[in-house]
Formats: structure tokens, sequence, C-alpha cells
């Protein structure tokens, strides 16, 4: 894993989501990049910049008086591996180090200590990583609060991860039209652009899911 070559980003990487290792923070972006640099094999790629969260009773700041502070923290950076192998054995490695903080690591690998204090978790990317990015949550919320239960359907784009090879985009395609179809929905249109790496579908889902996804 130390020779592994990795990229940082504070937004979703377009890169197949089995090769992205979402880290959540509980201390500074600042104390994290520190950390990393004694790691030799990481190499940062993209500017770091800190994303923000509310603080909650297991991370905070203390302020001048020794009471919890208001102020936010950094959240969610994303790492992109050069392969699935690395991905199993880094969040191997932290849950290893979560079971036991004295467990001896393989030689070399000991400065992943000092980074894993500074983590609420790390683990694979999930379909909430880019639903949050987006403002869907709020919005959605937004107009249930507006039309209620009058709305039966609503019309979604839904954008897939972008794939060179046309079988991978081809199948991934097809279970997206079977989650709909079987939610009671179906698909408007779908479309390809390779030149800006997207590939979308247009879907009517009933509004009843909206609840369900709000829930």
């Amino acid at each position: 894993m130390t020779a592994a070559r990795a990229r940082f980003a504070t937004e979703t990487p377009e890169r197949d989501p089995e090769m992205v290792v979402v880290f959540d923070l509980a201390g500074t972006v600042d104390q994290f990049t520190r950390a990393v640099r004694l790691i030799p094999g990481l190499e940062f790629l993209a500017e770091l910049a800190e994303e923000d969260a509310d603080p909650d009773e297991d991370f905070h700041y203390i302020d001048k008086q020794g009471g919890v502070s208001n102020r936010s923290v950094p959240e969610t950076l994303y790492m992109v591996m050069s392969n699935a192998r690395a991905v199993d054995e880094l969040i191997s490695l932290f849950n290893r180090w979560q079971a036991d903080e004295r467990a001896r690591f393989p030689n070399g690998l000991a400065p992943f200590k000092d980074v894993f204090r500074l983590l609420r978790s790390v683990r694979r990317w999930g379909p909430q990583d880019r639903i949050r990015e987006t403002g869907l949550l709020e919005s959605w919320e937004e107009e249930k609060e507006v039309v209620g239960q009058s709305a039966t359907t609503r019309q979604v784009e839904i954008e897939l991860w972008y794939r060179a090879d046309e079988v991978q985009r081809s199948m991934a395609q097809a279970e997206v039209e079977r989650v709909v179809a079987d939610s009671g929905g179906s698909v408007v249109a779908s479309a390809t652009l390779p030149d800006i790496a997207y590939h979308g579908v247009l879907a009517d889902i009933p509004f009843t899911e909206i609840e369900t996804v709000l829930q």
C-alpha cells in the first residue's frame, strides 16, 4: 500500500467509485495533511480546501474557557486509489487500528496511526456522498412542503459515474432502469457525452419514492 499512488479532493472525483476512499475528518485539514506527509508513497495532486460540518458531542473544538465551541469542524475528503486492493488494505488497516490502537502495523505503516487519530471513519464511497454535494435532499424537502401529497410523480435527472467502457456503461444504465421500474417509475430519456464524461438518465419516479429517500 505504501507504493500506491493516490490523490485527494474535497468533491467526489470522477473515477470508478470502487477506487474511492472517503475520509470523515475529526481534525482540521491542515492537521491531516501534516500527518499524511509523513507517509511515503502518498502524493497530493490537488489543493485541499475545508468542508465544514456542525460540531457534535464526539467531535468539536474546545473554546478558551474549556467549553464546547460552536465552531464548525471539517468533514470529508475523498482519496482516489490506484487499485481496488489498495482500497481494501487501507480500510482494513483503519478497522484494525479502531479495534486496538496499540496493534502492530506492517513495517513502514506505523505513521498511519497518527492519521487515523484525526478521522471519524475510513470507508468506501457511497451514494450518500454524491447526494449531499448536490443540495438534492434540501430541494426535495422544500418541494415536499409545497406540494404535500398532491403530486404523484417527479421527474429527476440521474447522473451515473461515467465509464469509458461501453459494456460497463450499458450494464450500469440497465441497473438504474431496473431500479426505476421496480419503484413504479419510468425512464424518459438517456444521454452519453464522452467529450465531457457525462452519462445521465431522465426518469419519472413516484413522489412516494421521494418521501422514502427523505426518510
